[in-house]
């Protein structure tokens, strides 16, 4: 858990101002150990009926402190999620191939109008998210990386007034 927690520690984001989001929630682990932190909600998304049962049954057991009280566990497949609106946490434990994982971040990168971290444990597609220009590399901590893709400042074209 201590893993989690650095690389948690190197978003730059607000946790009070961003959504988490576990891809590949497996158990619930991470979601239950993020939920210690003050996100504004916390979504795990797991494709196996498996292992989404046994993430919900460890929700219900789960008995130390939260300080986010929006948690949700959530049966889908990745590769056609939605991802809520809002400032993004994107926690990945390299739930899949690159083949998975490109589109999923084209879909996050294109959204230009919220901050995006994430944050990719154990990433043995480091190359898929190098390469996507949407996503800067922001840290680096060994047993993980952190990318942040920023939403488009729009500044008002100011109109000189005409004579």
């Amino acid at each position: 858990m201590a893993d989690i927690d650095r690389l948690l520690d190197a978003v730059p984001l607000s946790p009070e101002r961003s959504t988490l989001v576990d891809v590949g929630a497996g158990l619930g682990r991470v979601v239950l150990h993020a939920a210690r932190r003050p996100y504004r909600q916390i979504v795990g998304v797991e494709i196996s009926p498996a292992l989404f049962e046994v993430a919900k049954e460890n929700r219900a057991a789960y008995r130390g402190e939260l300080a986010c009280r929006d948690i949700r566990l959530v049966r889908a497949d990745a590769a056609a999620f939605t991802f809520p609106r809002g400032d993004l946490v994107v926690y990945l434990y390299n739930p899949f191939r690159a083949e998975v994982l490109a589109p999923m971040l084209d879909r996050l990168g294109a959204d230009r109008r919220r901050d995006v971290a994430l944050v990719y444990h154990t990433p043995l597609e480091r190359a898929a998210v190098d390469a996507h220009p949407a996503f800067e590399l922001i840290a680096d901590l060994g047993i993980g990386l952190v990318y942040l893709a920023r939403r488009e400042v729009h500044v008002p074209r100011r109109i000189i007034g005409r004579a």
